[in-house]
């Protein structure tokens, strides 16, 4: 019983902190902050540009260049509710909220639970992530997968079960498509690895196999954005 009302009580914690973070991040969103900058403008003639083309690649030339992966996520919110102001920053805006119990998951997984509530409660009301979330630069989906491809490999090595290896690294991969300094967060995964296996280097016959099926996966889904960039 004590364990059941444990599990409500976060629940309900992680509800108030969801609930809290997509006011603060869909208020009067079409007009705060006002006008559309020139990036985010760029980001709704891409999706534009999906629904009307397709595939446009991984990548796109606007903004100097950026991974398109938002593009196609903007482009079906566009395809579902039109494409306006307030649709465009949604589609970020949604990414941004749903980071928040991405979050509670891997701090709850790597730590407690009440550093995930501290965690998840800061980056909830924390001015920069309200920020990117609320305008349409496509930087916003990348704190989101970097969250659930940490959640998924710690998880992995928390419960020894195989199967979150493949699905972190395939989320891994798919960073690639999401914002131009995601390569730096691949060398600190790669980094924490090593550190992983310096530190319990008893099992390591047991984290090598982990390892190899991990950036196996993460190799097959950067697959196309690599292809493109050789």
């Amino acid at each position: 019983m004590e364990k059941r009302y444990s599990l409500l009580l976060e629940l309900g914690l992680l509800t108030a902190l969801v609930v809290i973070s997509a006011a603060l991040r869909l208020y009067q969103l079409a007009d705060v902050p006002p006008g559309l900058h020139g990036d985010e403008a760029l980001t709704g003639l891409d999706a534009l540009r999906v629904l009307n083309e397709g595939w446009i690649g991984p990548y796109v030339g606007s903004g100097l260049g950026q991974p398109s992966g938002p593009l196609y996520w903007t482009a079906l919110v566009f395809n579902l509710f039109g494409a306006s102001a307030f649709s465009l920053r949604a589609s970020m805006a949604v990414l941004g909220i749903l980071t928040i119990p991405a979050a509670y998951l891997l701090y709850r997984t790597m730590f407690n639970a009440r550093a995930a509530a501290l965690g998840a409660a800061l980056l909830a009301i924390s001015h920069w992530h309200i920020h990117y979330s609320r305008t349409a630069f496509m930087l916003i989906s990348m704190p989101l997968v970097v969250a659930l491809a940490l959640f998924l490999l710690f998880k992995g090595f928390r419960s020894q079960s195989w199967v979150f290896f493949p699905a972190g690294g395939v989320l891994l991969g798919l960073g690639l498509y999401t914002y131009n300094v995601f390569p730096l967060f691949l060398a600190a995964v790669a980094v924490l690895y090593v550190m992983k296996l310096a530190k319990d280097a008893g099992n390591r016959r047991r984290l090598l196999p982990q390892f190899g099926i991990f950036w196996a996966a993460a190799l097959a889904s950067a697959f196309p954005f690599l292809a493109f960039a050789v």
